[in-house]
């Protein structure tokens, strides 16, 4: 899951989708549809906030472990609560779970889009961050 991820995120997929579609497969998901349900969410759904691959892994967990009773309040607990360790370990690596943050310039901002595309951070530091998110995942799924 974690390479499948880190190759989806290498040929053009956002940072979202890379995370989110292995775990989606093997849950049965079209790809097609797995790649449009995460499409809005990268660049910290394109204004610097929480991490794409962050949420991305969030959308995992949730068909991992997520509930679908609105009246089961232990799933939802417990779907809670393991969103909170995935957060709670991706910040002790990172610091944040921010996009903006985690590069270092405020992707709300074009301008500082366009120079983190100059820079080649979607290229140096995003890649790490979906490997890190997905094996999360994978972790936390086990």
């Amino acid at each position: 899951m974690i390479e499948k991820a880190v190759d989806y995120f290498s040929i053009g997929f956002n940072c979202a989708q890379a995370v989110f579609t292995p775990y989606a497969l093997a849950k049965g998901f079209e790809e097609k549809d797995a790649l449009k349900v995460a499409s809005s969410f990268g660049a910290g759904i394109n204004e610097g906030l929480v991490c794409g691959a962050v949420i991305g892994a969030c959308l995992a967990l949730g068909i991992n472990h997520g509930y679908n009773d609105g009246g089961d309040n232990e799933a939802k607990e417990k779907t809670k609560n393991i969103v909170a360790s995935f957060k709670q370990k991706f910040r002790e690596k990172y610091g944040t779970i921010n996009c903006s943050e985690l590069l270092g310039l405020d992707m709300s901002n074009p301008e500082m889009k366009a120079k983190a595309k100059e820079e080649g951070l979607f290229t140096t530091k995003c890649p790490e961050f979906v490997k890190h998110a997905a094996y999360l995942v994978k972790e936390l799924s086990n």
